[in-house]
């Protein structure tokens, strides 16, 4: 079923769909998560051990602060510096404008003027 026929209440025609969503993150752009993550001395996996998985929730349900989520980012006893993991510079990586990806600006140039 497309959104062109879908089922509808009103009794409007169905209009075409012009719209098209995109998963960006390691789709359209490198996610910035991940690139940070390589510009530090800490592998995935090590990460992920000494992350607090809790922080990232309350962060984003509004629950912790900033301040408050980068200071509860690993587990508790676990102090950033001993792992030589410097947040500031890894939420600056962050921050920083990704490129799309070569096959991105490639397909981008094949579309017609009117699209871009």
């Amino acid at each position: 079923m497309t959104f062109s026929n879908c089922p509808r209440k009103s009794s409007r025609q169905p209009s075409k769909v012009k719209l098209v969503i995109l998963d960006l993150m390691d789709t359209i752009i490198p996610d910035p998560f991940h690139s940070a993550i390589q510009s530090t001395d800490l592998s995935m996996k090590k990460l992920f051990k000494v992350k607090n998985q809790d922080a990232y929730i309350k962060f984003e349900s509004g629950e912790y602060t900033e301040e408050e989520y980068l200071d509860n980012w690993f587990i508790n006893g676990i102090n950033a510096s001993d792992l030589g993991f410097d947040l500031a510079s890894f939420k600056e990586k962050l921050f920083e404008t990704p490129e799309p990806f070569a096959h991105v600006i490639e397909f981008q140039k094949k579309l017609p003027e009117r699209v871009k």
